[in-house]
């Protein structure tokens, strides 16, 4: 970490609601999405067309039963002061595109299917049984990220238009361009709206998402990340609508613009409650082996230090491409070796750690700001 950040991250960790207790959080995006279908897809399009090689591209792909089995290993190898084992906040997208169907219709509509079926489709195993096994061992809590990790209306709306790269990528069943690859805003900000006709299509998206989710899981999602940690504030009251109570994200929300004078940023802090009485929850570590060459482990623990001297929780912001192995084994044995020195390091240095979820974090500060 260069100093200009860690002055940066001290600064900004003074504000907010403050713990003695030693509390972790690991908040995962991406589950439930398919990303990259193979190695060879990625090969194909790099040659057709400039994708990004980025990791996300390059080795992040729908979980398999084998990718949650040596996860749950690993997240299994620690305890912490009151003997729980390590727990990660899953975020899930409840959805993906059926791509024959929307084919069939010539891009005219856009149909959809439930992440299970995808699980069937893409040769996943056993996974649904898998993250249900991580439900009742308390290891993995599911959250939502919304329907599909796609704006809809901005896809369909370059399908129908032939525009080339999106064409060939759909070929490939893909969609992941991210900003400034296809467009300025990409495909993957499917809570993106700059217009109030787009703002009720993605309202109609998070109602349809919600109500998968409770069904695949037999209950309802508490807290919910927007894809790229971007919303328009106006989708807020929906939210809490619909039974969001617990807002999760990066310490600056980017908001779209539906008309002049809007800001493009919304600070965040932990534990403030908003107008609508949702809490806050900020993202104050990051952990992503998969995105990079060296060692993430040091770089996490200076900031769980930080988080932990201003007496704030330590949320650590770790996506699920850190553990997929299916296009790539080697990056799944990174990150899991990554993660699991991590959480040993983390119960050595400080043995009162208590893992919790998003949602437990956020019940703990309800609480407390009632009492105090």
């Amino acid at each position: 970490m260069g100093l200009k950040n860690y002055i940066k991250s001290n600064l900004y960790a003074i504000s907010g609601w403050s713990t003695s207790r030693k509390i972790i959080v690991i908040e995962s995006d991406d589950w439930g999405s398919i990303r990259m279908q193979s190695a060879d897809a990625f090969k194909k399009m790099s040659q057709q067309f400039k994708l990004k090689d980025n990791p996300f591209n390059r080795v992040d792909s729908l979980e398999t039963a084998k990718d949650l089995e040596l996860l749950y290993d690993c997240l299994t190898s620690v305890r912490d002061k009151n003997d729980r084992h390590s727990i990660i906040t899953a975020n899930f997208l409840t959805a993906n595109p059926d791509f024959e169907k929307i084919k069939a219709a010539g891009f005219e509509e856009y149909f959809y299917e439930d992440f299970r079926d995808s699980y069937q489709r893409y040769d996943c195993g056993s996974a649904f049984e898998l993250v249900q096994k991580g439900i009742s061992a308390d290891i993995f809590y599911p959250q939502f990220h919304g329907r599909e990790h796609v704006q809809v209306d901005y896809w369909m709306n370059d399908l129908k238009a032939a525009k080339q790269e999106t064409i060939a990528g759909f070929e490939h069943r893909f969609f992941g361009f991210g900003r400034n690859e296809i467009n300025p805003k990409g495909y993957l900000s499917s809570f993106y709206t700059a217009s109030e006709t787009e703002l009720n299509n993605v309202k109609k998206t998070i109602h349809e998402g919600l109500q998968q989710f409770e069904q695949a899981f037999g209950f309802t999602s508490r807290s919910v990340i927007a894809p790229q940690n971007t919303m328009h504030p106006k989708l807020l009251p929906f939210l809490k609508e619909n039974g969001v109570d617990v807002i999760q994200g990066a310490r600056v929300r980017k908001q779209p613009l539906l008309k002049a004078g809007e800001k493009p940023t919304a600070k965040r802090f932990m534990g403030r409650v908003n107008e609508f009485g949702q809490i806050d929850i900020v993202r104050n570590v990051t952990f992503e082996p998969g995105s990079h060459s060296a060692s993430q482990v040091a770089k996490a623990l200076k900031e769980i230090e930080i988080a932990f001297r201003w007496k704030k929780p330590a949320v650590i912001c770790s996506h699920r491409h850190n553990f997929m192995g299916t296009l790539k084994a080697s990056n799944r044995e990174n990150g899991l070796n990554q993660l699991g020195a991590l959480l040993k390091a983390i119960c050595k240095k400080w043995p009162e750690t208590e893992f919790m979820t998003t949602v437990e974090l956020a019940d703990l500060i309800k609480s407390s700001k009632k009492t105090g």
